[in-house]
């Protein structure tokens, strides 16, 4: 061909593809998404607004202030979420992300033109706790657009509106009431244009729901139908792990791809102070709800989960727009379902991210009667020879499967199915092997329960991800066999569905590769955290550990302090996990010894330097927040009294440095640090202060990010703190906590410039 030609055709190919591309921008749906007010109010101008924790609205509990709004501390009320009673019969609470209104106050947002469906609810509270109301007004370029008078309404009681508006400059909001606080509840401006590409997210989180639970993964008895068929357009993780095994944080560990205690939120009991709560909120990981409401996605929560609310003092929020707790336990399953149902038939907006949370096949295990007799009529493997308590278990999971079937059906009713995302797994499992229990546990108080032991039955659930049709032909690899746990859950899914993930925890994987591309991912380990205990899982082991002076009352006493502090399981050889092996096996013992050491959680941690001396150190430490973890030299002896005390003596004419990982992150401390016989003078903090008493009670003075200058030299013992779980780096409320500090001791004459 001549090259003229060839020239000529590459030249009207390069056009013909520069027309095609043109036309799909020209032809390509503009993303407008809808106006979330609640974060919008960084940006607004408020006036006349007062409100005080400490007097206003005490006797109303159920309510915290914003967490992700991005005001500042002192503002941080007019973002509030707050929780109203619904239905007293089931315990079901209704809470809704929302902008507070003060009585007479009124916000103003600027930079607001065209024309909105604006939806939203009113509440309000009385100050006193009896109220008449107030007027609810909007303006736009000072033009009174609609009100709404809620003079003779009900407190406490959320009322939903949707209105057209058409803003002219701004939006104006107004509160007119002698007596009574509003709450503004899911404010959001949806345009007239309003279009954001972008696939729904339904995640179905079913409690202790075992892996081997599932007809699809190998259970010979009826009790998955729905969930089955679902099971064969879905992804299927054979052999997914949870990373913790008791629901908080677990939960957690699933919504952030990030080890619950790593974000600060211990795993020792259900409350979580608020220090936990300060370091959770401050740091920069995002869990996938937020992810996802800043892309413009409407969130909601269905569930029975005391976890996934900040105001019970053992929940956090997760920065939902809605939730709904529904309490009381057997009949909250078919109340859940209704109200999920009800949310899929009224959808507030597209993309949607609703998380359903079950509290089915939860112990005490009281399926419907009706349930039962189907499961055993439709059983043909005899049903005779199962423990009675584990009947009544399966019973529970046939009758979560019928709830769950509900929803893939209205799903489909509503045509929503093909562009959604549905994942169903569980927050653990539960113990039946009668081998794996102990004399006290569980809610049945024997045989039955999980949150004590790390054996697979407890922590190996299911991972079922059915993706969108538009993704169904992309999919190379349907069965994922390598181990998976429940942090990779969040990077996967945001890479499947098309979300950048830049913010939220980096301990995960994202299987994508392998499921698109069949490409090889792998963990290289499982971690799972338990009440006091953890455990790593590798291809071939598992090596369980007690925390030390571990003790737990629901154990009565089944773990003293002996060889089962560790366990380590040959997978391979003793699948069921019958024979502990730690104590034969020194290689294998010291090897996961040293991993774990290298995957150690991240904790508020003591460091104390002790010089050479003719007389050796001894001392005791207290910690309120419990002993982790402890890295010691040989020249140290060390012993525990249980997990809140540590002995320690060192050898004379040898420095030692002591590390001690605090369990919780709570700083209240006592050392007592004997010379030979007498107390030693002991140095602290950043500057070396002379730790009196006073200094030792201020966290303030012990704090140092990373080891003084001359500490490692000292000359005589130096203790500090890196409070490591305050964030990775000197933040600016830390920095501002040293400066004061510093000018606090020169003041005292202890440190010179």
């Amino acid at each position: 061909m001549d090259s003229h030609i060839k020239k000529r055709i590459a030249v009207l190919c390069l056009l013909i593809s520069l027309f095609l591309s043109h036309c799909r921008e020209e032809t390509k749906t503009t993303e407008v998404r809808f106006i979330d007010l609640t974060r919008e109010l960084v940006r607004a101008e408020v006036e006349n607004f007062d409100f005080n924790e400490d007097r206003d609205l005490k006797y109303h509990w159920k309510k915290n202030q914003g967490r992700y709004s991005g005001l500042k501390r002192s503002e941080r009320w007019k973002n509030t979420q707050v929780t109203f009673l619904k239905n007293n019969d089931v315990f079901q609470n209704e809470s809704k992300d929302s902008i507070l209104f003060s009585p007479g106050s009124k916000y103003k947002f600027s930079e607001t033109n065209g024309r909105f469906t604006f939806k939203f609810a009113l509440g309000f509270l009385g100050r006193n706790g009896i109220s008449r109301g107030g007027i609810f007004r909007i303006y736009s370029n000072s033009k009174l657009l609609a009100e709404w008078d809620l003079s003779n309404e009900s407190q406490e009681k959320w009322f939903s509106y949707q209105q057209n508006l058409e803003l002219n400059t701004d939006l104006v909001l107004e509160w007119k009431s002698e007596d009574s606080f509003l709450f503004l509840g899911n404010p959001i401006l949806i345009p007239e244009e309003f279009g954001v590409n972008g696939y729904n997210l339904v995640f179905i989180v079913v409690d202790s729901l075992r892996s081997d639970a599932l007809g699809c993964m190998g259970m010979q008895f009826p009790l998955s139908p729905q969930i089955d068929k679902f099971c064969k357009e879905s992804i299927v993780f054979e052999n997914h792990f949870v990373n913790a095994n008791w629901t908080k944080p677990s939960m957690l560990s699933m919504f952030f791809g990030e080890y619950a205690s790593n974000l600060g939120i211990t795993n020792t009991g259900f409350s979580i102070y608020p220090v936990e709560k300060e370091i959770l909120y401050n740091l920069s990981i995002k869990n996938i709800v937020s992810i996802l409401r800043e892309k413009g996605y409407y969130t909601e929560s269905i569930m029975n989960n005391v976890f996934l609310l900040d105001y019970t003092g053992v929940g956090i929020d997760l920065g939902f727009h809605e939730l709904s707790q529904i309490g009381k336990d057997i009949v909250d399953t078919e109340v859940i379902t209704e109200e999920s149902l009800s949310f899929l038939k009224n959808l507030p907006s597209s993309p949607f991210f609703l998380h359903i949370n079950y509290n089915t096949p939860h112990g005490s295990y009281s399926p419907p009667e009706s349930i039962s007799k189907i499961l055993e009529s439709e059983s043909s493997v005899s049903y005779s020879g199962v423990h009675p308590i584990i009947k009544r278990y399966y019973g529970e999971v046939r009758y979560t499967d019928v709830q769950v079937g509900k929803i893939i059906e209205q799903l489909k009713n509503q045509n929503l199915y093909d562009n959604t995302f549905i994942i169903l797994t569980a927050d653990h499992g539960d113990l039946f092997d009668e081998k794996h229990t102990f004399a006290s546990n569980g809610v049945f108080g024997s045989r039955w329960g999980h949150g004590e032991t790390h054996y697979d039955e407890e922590i190996r659930v299911p991972l079922l991800i059915k993706p969108p049709t538009a993704i169904q032909s992309l999919i190379k690899n349907r069965k994922i066999r390598t181990a998976s746990s429940s942090v990779s859950i969040v990077p996967t899914l945001l890479a499947l569905m098309g979300v950048e993930n830049t913010k939220s925890g980096k301990k995960g994987k994202d299987y994508s590769p392998l499921i698109l591309e069949n490409k090889e991912v792998k963990e290289d380990f499982i971690y799972t955290e338990g009440r006091l205990s953890e455990s790593f899982r590798t291809d071939d082991f598992k090596y369980v550990r007690r925390y030390p002076g571990f003790t737990n009352y629901l154990l009565g006493g089944a773990i003293p302090s002996s060889e089962k502090m560790e366990e380590i399981f040959d997978l391979k050889n003793d699948p069921n996990e019958y024979y502990n092996i730690a104590w034969k096996n020194p290689e294998v013992l010291s090897e996961l010894r040293n991993l774990r050491k290298t995957q150690r959680l991240k904790k508020n941690s003591f460091y104390l330097s002790l010089p050479p001396s003719d007389q050796p150190y001894s001392g005791q430490f207290y910690i309120s927040g419990g002993i982790y973890d402890v890295d010691i030299p040989e020249s140290v002896q060390i012993q525990f009294g249980n997990r809140f005390y540590m002995n320690f003596r060192s050898e004379p004419g040898k420095s030692s440095l002591i590390r001690l990982y605090t369990n919780e992150p709570i700083y209240e401390f006592q050392l007592k640090l004997l010379s030979g016989y007498y107390p030693s003078k002991l140095k602290a903090g950043a500057w070396g202060v002379p730790a009196g008493e006073k200094v030792l009670k201020e966290k303030r003075f012990l704090f140092a990010r990373v080891a003084p200058p001359g500490f490692e030299t000292t000359k005589i013992p130096w203790i500090y703190n890196d409070f490591q779980l305050s964030g990775n780096s000197l933040n600016g409320e830390t920095a501002i906590m040293a400066d004061e500090v510093k000018n606090i001791l020169k003041s005292w004459g202890y440190i010179h410039e």
